[in-house]
């Protein structure tokens, strides 16, 4: 084996250093490290297979944990709305501790005492409600009310503690769990767009599995990250591996206030996702099937005029498109196989290449569910497989979710739950974006339009006469082109992950009023790597190039919780205390051959000499204590004061700021509850809140560390001394706003404002070169977001037959730093070719700036050139606006008449600006319409350096040569509104009626018809969906590059209860 390895070293302040440090020495423990990680991954692999067939065991044993029952009372709960059933609804027996919950078919079975009986009912989402129960009565049906206002529903909030909403101090929004079952996503964060005030959605351009990122009330931080905190039963999770299915209720807590009990994470707000657990009955199965079709939108504007060349002639090796009309005229072959030296073919446009391109993509959803046991034991278990072909029809996603949950009852004051999810997932050919040579949407958009694609596809590689395997290309040894089937086959991508998610809890009873609960969730993910390309890929990689990496992360949470309700008087007190340990390690291990020996033989022994590399990133414990508490106390059902207070002490802090405190403090008044109301008004409720959160930084940065340079040379140009004074970032949040229902609460409105403040932001700043060190972390920066939250929820029709309900989301957030370093008024969060993104004090986070045409200062006129051809500035330096929203809504609809029920949702996202790199080059090689006009040649509208009009005539390639293509385009050009309003979402179901059921196994069935980003009522970047960025890191908000097409996708979904 040849080559060099690289690897990072780290010093702890005061260690001693090795005398020295061979390159053999370190080559050898990094390949040793590597046959250790293939073996561990080998034997990860084997365990993995062995959970899955112990996965079954528990299964098989809670079947027959159903007992019959001396006096037992069956039901079924459904909505008011629709009459369709209601899973994960808790049926208690009022004045015990007998409770129970509703199955995914809506069912329950509990044990009652003799006489007449009261049942409470309760369930997120949903209005709770109490039923007495004759002695005689034992199998009936309830119906709840859907809480389009808030009376009494009951929400998640942080640590998993339920409450009801109408106590609450903050804004929290729920998101209805069933509409995530019919209109599927591979990613449950994709549904929340229109749904939550508040919510800020994009999505990298990767294909089907790709990443979403969900920013709550703006960007807080300038280089962290903003995303929202998910926390699935109280252990921190991510959306893109949440089994909708699983899902009993998703709430929204949207502000630091709502989350301060989660310290560190709970700067940018959360997301409380609560899965399903069994009920006692007997057992019940739930199958969900779907499938989903998406079909690429070509937003382009090609021109199918000219053909390939330069100055109106043809050229068979050109990639522009600066040639002859395209009269039917027979040309030479651009092919430059041998076998094709002689062909000729006619020059005639084919202007379907783009859409022919791109396949109907294909997503298959399959989902099982079982729930049952007895009054002692109850088990959930669930089965859900996503399987999907992309719209370039190799980049595959499969994805397989096993889960069981068991719970129940030890003795009368113990109890406990259980989890425990297996989650594996694997993707062939993401699609890469941005200006990435292997990205294929780079290659196939540069397509002139005479090159027939199925020939392209046909001959895209041959064979020469040496027995090299060849890339076929009109343009040889391009330095950025490529075939794009060359792409697509050549030049591949794999990934592969396997996760473990446990959980485990056990609650005790002390007292009637005082419960103390152990949690402790532990999650594990072994993900595998590698990435190929083929001899002859040009400029990346003509000897080939093969990547493997490995990577294990381990996150474990130990939490002690002591929970206290009761009443005293006219007062009620609720409150949680305790206390959390987490631990988190990652590790990576990636080695790359840039250059190989053998042709397309990828191992990385193969790699030529000096060319094999490995990169090493460890980061072996971090941890977080802390102990946290809050208080909740209500004076006769009308004022409710709540408090909150944690310490964190936070390991990647030095020693001297480890600990940090932060809390909340909030204050509501219902006021209907004291002061009579004109008719009209329901319900009235004010409430304000504020609250100090903070955030530390990664692992390591506090130490000094160097990097060594294949060969065993330390690279101090890259070493980062950080000071023992870092603190952490202090997110401060303050909250108003009031809660109103009209109408007998067939109208309720919800408005918020905010204010947050967020300080000591963590900023690199680069340092002297004479110190050494090319760069350290200070505190410095504010980061300030204010804004207003509405939400409107109404019930204009309500009867025994029909029932429309609609909904309004509005939120505008406006953001402005305030202060960056003492020294730099401006930092760099993004650039490329084509854009400088900054964060520029006393402006909103994304300030985009690039070239532009050169203008008379005091005209604004064009500068033209000598030649003719229009001025550009020679820096980055034309202001085009900001990357972020200015606001952003839904409108929802759902109209239920009888067994039918039809939604749509519409949503906007409205201001903020976006560029496009894709339009740059499209233009610079003559491939869009608006490269027509001027192909003769045409005077720029302009003036000269002496004042003088312009008379010099250009043709449209000088002139876009200039402008576009990608090295140094002028992004002024470029850049677009990013308003779009759309159909973002159709359902229409249909419920089975029961009558129809009665004499099969089924109790219940359901099938709904979906459509998702169906149009645009408006789109004013016109050529793209502005919401589909490069990727989903925070500079590159704003900026489009080469991203897939617009897809338009239509659905089916069946769903049986047995």
């Amino acid at each position: 084996m040849r080559g060099n390895c690289s690897k990072t070293v780290t010093y702890p302040k005061g260690a001693k250093r090795c005398k020295s440090i061979t390159s053999e020495r370190v080559k050898n423990f990094c390949f040793e490290y590597q046959a250790d990680v293939l073996n561990s991954c080998y034997q990860n692999e084997r365990n993995m297979i062995k959970l899955q067939h112990f996965l079954f065991v528990p299964f098989l044993f809670f079947v027959t944990l159903v007992s019959a029952q001396t006096r037992t009372i069956s039901g079924k709960v459904i909505s008011s709305q629709d009459q369709t059933p209601i899973a994960g609804v808790t049926v208690a027996v009022k004045g015990t501790q007998t409770a129970t919950s509703t199955g995914t078919d809506g069912t329950f079975s509990l044990s009652a005492p003799a006489g007449r009986t009261t049942l409470q009912l309760s369930s997120v989402a949903f209005a709770s409600k109490e039923v007495a129960v004759g002695e005689a009565e034992t199998n009936l049906t309830f119906d709840l009310v859907p809480t389009t206002t808030q009376l009494n529903e009951v929400v998640v909030t942080a640590l998993g503690v339920t409450k009801n909403k109408r106590n609450l101090t903050y804004s929290t929004q729920t998101v209805e769990t069933k509409d995530m079952t019919k209109a599927r996503e591979t990613n449950i964060g994709n549904s929340l767009s229109g749904k939550i005030a508040g919510v800020d959605i994009v999505r990298s351009s990767q294909g089907v599995g790709s990443n979403v990122r969900v920013v709550l009330r703006g960007d807080k931080t300038f280089t962290g990250n903003s995303e929202a905190f998910v926390v699935i039963d109280g252990i921190p999770g991510d959306l893109g591996s949440v089994n909708p299915d699983d899902v009993a209720s998703m709430n929204v807590l949207k502000g630091s206030s709502a989350a301060a009990l989660y310290g560190s994470d709970a700067a940018n707000g959360a997301i409380m996702i609560t899965t399903k657990k069994g009920v006692a009955g007997k057992t019940s199965v739930s199958l969900n099937s779907s499938l989903q079709l998406d079909k690429a939108v070509n937003l382009h504007n090609f021109q199918n005029v000219y053909a390939q060349g330069s100055n109106g002639n043809y050229l068979k090796d050109a990639e522009a498109a600066w040639g002859p009309r395209m009269e039917g005229q027979i040309v030479k072959t651009w092919s430059i196989d041998p076998e094709d030296s002689a062909s000729t073919y006619a020059l005639t446009p084919h202007p379907d290449n783009y859409d022919n391109f791109f396949s109907l993509g294909k997503t298959f959803t399959n989902g099982v569910a079982l729930t049952g046991g007895s009054e002692k034991v109850q088990t959930y278990f669930s089965y859900n497989n996503i399987y999907g072909n992309g719209i370039v029809d190799n980049n595959k996603f499969n994805r397989h979710n096993f889960n069981i949950r068991v719970g129940g009852q030890l003795t009368d004051r113990l109890s406990f739950d259980a989890k425990i999810t297996y989650f594996y997932q694997k993707a062939n050919n993401y699609v890469r974006s941005d200006e990435d040579f292997s990205n294929v949407n780079r290659q196939i958009v540069r397509l002139p339009s005479n090159i027939d694609i199925d020939y392209a596809k046909e001959r895209y590689q041959f064979t020469n006469a040496n027995g090299e395997l060849k890339q076929n290309y009109w343009h040889p040894n391009s330095n950025g082109g490529e075939n794009p089937f060359w792409v697509k086959y050549n030049v591949t991508n794999f990934y592969e992950s396997n996760a473990i998610k446990g959980l485990a809890s056990f609650t005790y009873k002390l007292l009637p009023s005082l419960s103390v609960m152990f949690r402790q969730g532990l999650n594990r993910t072994v993900a595998d790597q590698d990435e190929k390309r083929s001899f002859d890929t040009y400029v990346i990689a003509n000897t080939g190039y093969y990547s493997i990496g490995n990577s294990t992360a381990t996150q474990s949470n130990s939490e002690l919780l002591a929970m206290y309700n009761n009443t005293f008087g006219d007062f009620n007190v609720s409150g949680v205390f305790g206390g959390l340990i987490r631990k988190g390690s990652f590790r990576q291990l990636t080695s790359t051959a840039s250059e190989m020996v053998n042709e397309n033989i990828f191992t990385l022994n193969n790699a030529a000499q000096g060319k094999l590399s490995s990169d090493e990133n460890i980061t072996p414990g971090t941890e977080t204590h802390a102990i946290y508490g809050s208080a909740d106390i209500s004076f006769r059902n009308f004022l409710v004061a709540s408090v909150a207070a944690r310490n964190d002490w936070n390991s990647t802090l030095p020693p001297a700021n480890w600990s940090y405190p932060y809390g909340s403090v909030g204050l509501t008044a219902i006021i209907s509850e004291v002061v009579k109301m004109p008719t009209a008004i329901s319900f009235l409720k004010l409430r304000a809140s504020i609250a100090r959160t903070g955030t530390g930084t990664d692992a390591f940065q506090t130490l000094e560390y160097f990097n060594i340079n294949p060969g065993g040379s330390i690279a101090k140009s890259t070493v980062l001394p950080l000071g023992d004074s870092l603190k952490p970032e202090i997110t401060t949040a303050r909250e108003f706003g009031f809660d109103v229902n009209f109408l007998q609460n067939r109208i309720g409105l919800e408005f918020t404002y905010y204010k947050t403040n967020s300080k000591d932001q963590l900023v690199s700043v680069a340092t002297p070169p004479a110190s050494g060190y090319s760069s350290k972390f200070i505190n410095a920066g504010n980061i300030q977001n204010k804004g207003v939250e509405v939400t409107l929820n109404v019930t204009p029709i309500k009867s025994a037959d029909f029932t429309w309900t609609a909904y309004v989301n509005y939120a505008k957030n406006d953001n402005k730093v305030i202060s960056i370093a003492q020294a730099s008024p401006e930092l760099i969060l993004r650039s490329d070719f084509i854009n400088l993104t900054k964060i520029v004090e006393g402006k909103p986070l994304g300030e985009m700036y690039s070239r532009g045409l050169l203008r008379d200062s005091t005209t604004g006129q064009v500068i033209v050139q000598d030649d003719g051809r229009p001025g550009v500035t020679a820096a980055r330096s034309v202001y085009l606006g900001n990357s972020r929203a200015k606001w952003n809504g839904g409108f929802g609809n759902r109209f239920t008449y009888k067994n039918f029920s039809l939604s749509f949702l519409v949503t906007a996202r409205m201001g903020g600006r976006i560029t496009s790199f894709t339009d740059a080059n499209l233009e610079g090689d003559g491939l869009s319409e608006r490269t027509l006009e001027g192909r003769d040649g045409f005077v720029i509208d302009g003036i000269r350096a002496d004042k003088t009009p312009n008379t010099t005539s250009v043709t449209a390639e000088q002139y876009w040569n200039i402008l576009g293509g990608r090295n140094t385009p002028v992004g002024e050009l470029f850049t677009y509104s990013a308003s779009n309003i759309r159909m973002r979402e159709v359902v229409l179901t249909y419920t089975i009626p029961q009558s129809t059921l009665d004499r099969t196994p089924i109790k219940g069935a359901s099938v709904s018809f979906t459509g998702r980003n169906l149009f645009f009522f408006r789109n004013d970047a016109k050529n793209f969906d502005p919401e589909m960025v490069v990727n989903t890191a925070s500079g590159s908000i704003g900026t489009e590059s080469f991203c897939l097409p617009f897809s338009r996708s239509f659905g089916v979904n069946l769903n049986l209860n047995f």
